[in-house]
């Protein structure tokens, strides 16, 4: 099942840390099967690129216009992936229809979305 994401953006439940720079520059906007390959290897590349000095993994996802149960599955390899080396993931600003699919598989509390510290006037 494919959501559409033309809603817009729910607010977040916690902040991105300061001085924490977000990944979004290729990830593209269809997390659907037809993509799942290539957006595998580059989740899996930026992971292996992540300085082990750094906790936290950072995707700003607000570009993601459709994400079917794939798309979920590459979130949930990626956290995986993270956790195997003590790191996290956290999602920043993910579109409407991730936030749906997420909720729909009842993942929306372990991958908790971020927002940054102005959207809260902090």
């Amino acid at each position: 099942m494919d959501y559409n994401t033309d809603s817009g953006t729910p607010e977040g439940v916690a902040e991105l840390p300061p001085d924490t720079e977000a990944l979004a520059e290729g990830l593209g906007a269809s997390w659907t099967i037809p993509n799942a390959a290539a957006l595998h290897e580059k989740l899996m590349q930026r992971c292996g690129e992540l300085p082990s000095t750094e906790s936290t993994m950072v995707l700003e996802l607000s570009g993601v216009e459709e994400v079917d149960s794939t798309g979920i599955q590459l979130l949930l390899s990626l956290r995986r992936a993270l956790h195997e080396r003590g790191q996290q993931l956290q999602l920043l600003h993910p579109s409407f229809g991730l936030v749906m699919a997420l909720t729909l598989y009842g993942l929306d509390e372990q991958l908790r979305p971020l927002v940054a510290p102005e959207e809260h006037g902090s």
